[in-house]
Formats: C-alpha cells, sequence, structure tokens
C-alpha cells in the first residue's frame, strides 16, 4: 500500500478572487501528482478546482477587508500561521511549500516549519527584492521613494531573502540565473523550468490566423499585430515597449499593437498611450483566461517582452509554442530560452531605440523571421508538463524522506 502524500500550500489573499488562475498556479507545481497526493489549500476563500489531477482541501482563512489592505493581507499572513500549525499536526503534513513569495510566504512557511517540525520547501519565481523596491518607488512620495530609504529596504529584505534560503530544507527555482544566486546560501537547490502544453499553444494556419485578427482585434488581416501578455506591473517596463512602438509608428503606417492582461499599471499606461498620441493603434483588452489565450498568440505577428527582470516566462514559451517571432530583453533566464537569431531576439533593457530597431527588422525580414519561429517552437517542446511535473513530484518526495 502505497501512502498518501500530504502538502500544505498557502495561498495569496488575491488569488481566491480568480479561482482559475489560481488553479493554473497550483497546476504549475501538481500537473503530475495524481490522488496518492493531497494538497491541503490555505486560501481567503472557499474555492473549487476542476482540473487538479491530485485530492485537494481548501481551508479558508476570512479576509477582514479588502485583500489589497495592507493590514488585512498582514492578519491574513498571521492567522494563515495559526491555522497552517492546526493543519500540519492534525492531517501530519510533513512538506509545506510556498510556491511564490518566497521573501514573505517562505517566512510564514518556515514559521510553521519552526512550531510543527514539519519540512519546507521554497519555490523562487520572481526577485522579490526588486518587486518590493518598484512597489515602494510606485508610491511616490519623497520619505518612502528617497535613495537613502530604499537602501535600507534592499539591506532588511535581502537579509530576510538570506534568511529563508538558508533555514529552508529545499529550494526551487525556475530561474536559471537564482541557481548562481541561491548557491551563494545553500546547495539545496532545484532548477524546475515552468512547462508549456504545446498541444494547447500551437501555430494555426494563415487563414485561421486571419479570421482570428479580424474576430478578436477587430483589424485588417494585413495589419502587422504585436501582442504583449503579462499583468500590468512596473516589472513588465510597457513605457520601453510603448515609446518603441511610438518610433516604430514613424516609419511603418500597417502595424498595431494589443495588449493583454490587467494589474496596477494599467491606467498609467493608458494616460503614456494619449500623450503619445497613439491611441488609434493600441489596443488595451484587459484579462484574458488562459485557455483563450492561444488565439490571442495566433492572431499576432510578432510577440514582445519588455521586462526589466525575468525568472523564467510562461509568456514566452507560449508564444514560442504558437510559432510567433518573440522579443524579449536580455535579461534573467530570458537568454536561456531566447537565443539571439536562433530561437527569437533579444534587446538591451530599457532602450526603445533598440527595440524599435528589432522591431522594423523582423517585419522587413519575414523568411528569416519564420525560420526562427520554427526552430524556437522545436525547442519549447522539450519544456513539456510530463518532465517538469515529474520534476517537482521527485524532489518533494524526496524530501519527505530526508531524516
Amino acid at each position: 500500500m502505497v501512502l498518501e502524500k500530504r502538502l500544505l500550500i498557502i495561498l495569496d489573499p488575491t488569488e481566491a478572487l480568480n479561482p482559475r488562475a489560481s488553479e493554473l498556479k497550483l497546476n504549475e507545481v501538481a500537473v503530475m501528482m495524481d490522488k496518492q497526493w493531497t494538497l491541503h489549500v490555505i486560501s481567503s476563500q472557499e474555492t473549487q478546482y476542476e482540473n487538479l489531477s491530485c485530492n485537494y482541501q481548501v481551508h479558508k482563512v476570512r479576509m477582514l477587508s479588502s485583500s489589497d489592505s495592507i493590514l488585512s493581507r498582514l492578519l491574513y499572513l498571521i492567522f494563515s500561521i495559526y491555522l497552517g500549525v492546526r493543519l500540519v499536526r492534525e492531517h501530519k503534513i510533513p512538506i509545506i511549500l510556498a510556491k511564490e513569495g518566497h521573501l514573505v510566504h517562505g517566512f510564514v512557511c518556515l514559521t510553521i516549519k519552526n512550531l510543527t517540525g514539519a519540512k519546507c520547501i521554497i519555490r523562487v519565481n520572481e526577485n522579490s527584492v526588486l518587486e518590493l523596491l518598484l512597489f515602494i518607488k510606485r508610491i511616490r512620495t519623497p520619505l518612502l521613494s528617497g535613495m537613502t530609504f530604499l537602501r535600507i529596504v534592499e539591506t532588511i529584505s535581502g537579509k530576510m531573502e538570506t534568511y529563508v534560503f538558508k533555514h529552508a530544507d529545499w529550494i526551487m527555482t525556475q530561474g536559471p540565473m537564482d541557481v548562481q544566486r541561491i548557491k551563494k546560501v545553500t546547495n539545496n537547490v532545484s532548477f524546475v523550468p515552468l512547462w508549456v502544453d504545446a498541444q494547447k499553444f500551437r501555430p494555426l494556419t494563415r487563414n485561421e490566423k486571419d479570421e482570428l485578427k479580424t474576430a478578436l482585434i477587430k483589424v485588417d488581416p494585413k495589419t502587422k499585430m504585436f501582442l504583449f501578455v503579462g499583468r500590468l506591473h512596473l516589472e513588465k517596463d510597457l513605457d520601453t515597449l510603448l515609446h518603441a512602438f511610438r518610433k516604430l509608428l514613424d516609419t511603418r503606417s500597417d502595424v498595431m499593437l494589443a495588449i493583454v492582461g490587467a494589474g496596477p499599471e494599467e491606467e498609467r499606461c493608458e494616460k503614456l498611450v494619449a500623450r503619445l498620441a497613439i491611441m488609434n493603434r493600441v489596443k488595451f483588452l484587459g484579462y484574458i483566461p488562459h485557455d483563450e489565450l492561444p488565439k490571442y498568440y495566433n492572431a499576432a505577428d510578432v510577440y514582445v517582452l519588455t521586462s526589466i527582470w525575468e525568472e523564467w516566462s510562461n509568456t514566452v514559451m507560449e508564444a514560442m509554442a504558437c510559432g510567433l517571432p518573440v522579443i524579449a530583453t536580455d535579461v534573467g533566464g530570458n537568454s536561456y530560452l531566447v537565443r539571439n537569431k536562433i530561437t527569437g531576439f533579444l534587446v538591451p533593457p530599457r532602450n526603445p531605440s533598440a527595440l524599435d530597431g528589432i522591431m522594423e527588422y523582423i517585419l522587413d525580414h519575414p523568411e528569416e523571421s519564420a525560420r526562427i519561429s520554427s526552430q524556437a517552437r522545436l525547442e519549447v517542446e522539450k519544456y513539456s508538463k510530463e518532465s517538469t511535473g515529474e520534476m517537482y513530484k521527485t524532489v518533494i518526495s524526496q524530501v519527505i524522506g530526508r531524516s
């Protein structure tokens, strides 16, 4: 008889607002787990998942106010520690997994570990220190945005991150650059890339793509469509994309830019589009369910990602799988997927002129772009849910078995 394997995961409180997106994030880890596995999920709402292959139980921590409130989020994390300790003891859960937000959620999971003796796995899938600094800069107050204060925050958050890495039982990261960074603190780290469903995300025929462009974007099929997909956040640096696109319009009249996603920078980006006087050439399409995204990739001609930091990009893999030429900034793990002029095109970050040049180059060299896109499709097929899912299962099982 095979013993049931139990795992505790604490969700960010905002995840309950979009159960489908939350399920996708859980499936990044649990996609190959069967009924021998049970996920105990702490959430801010009761949630039903449709496509988890393993057993699961959702345990609710009530939010006292909006999930965007700092005080409410803090109380949610405190109550999650209390509930997590009780669940570990009651269900004999051997592993606590911080699947994202390792700076905060990792600290919470380590607290539960210290109170119960359970093991703790930290998953690193973002640059939490950078995100914190960008969040503070976004507040735009003289006191909080001053360089002295930012250096203090960077130092404290860096020490917190080191503490989390040092005291976790194991760390998994989708960022190959992060493996090198984490190994300066501990050797207990594994590189586990994200995966893409290459059957769902695949190239369609030219006629199908033209029909989608007309139906979804409402433009003539001859229009060349650039696409961005992602959270509208400072880290994605949409300013560079919008300024580069404005430069492109000086020489091209047959282009459009579609932006798929929502986030805290949406209103500011819309105002920038208005200031640049490109409203008739940029479409903000808002949040699109993940199952619908293959249509939008296929309605586009070129995918662009201008992040100032990226661990390992889902959207780059999805665009490559759909046969799009990909332009990405040469930061983080992007160069592992996008090899310049082999599987895509790399540009320096925060450089609108360089980006404009590559955007125009792709449009002027369709045969070369098609060849590179075909090579990219073959490259991304290696990152299947089966291979990545088995990596997660293996690491978690090994940590459970460690004395």
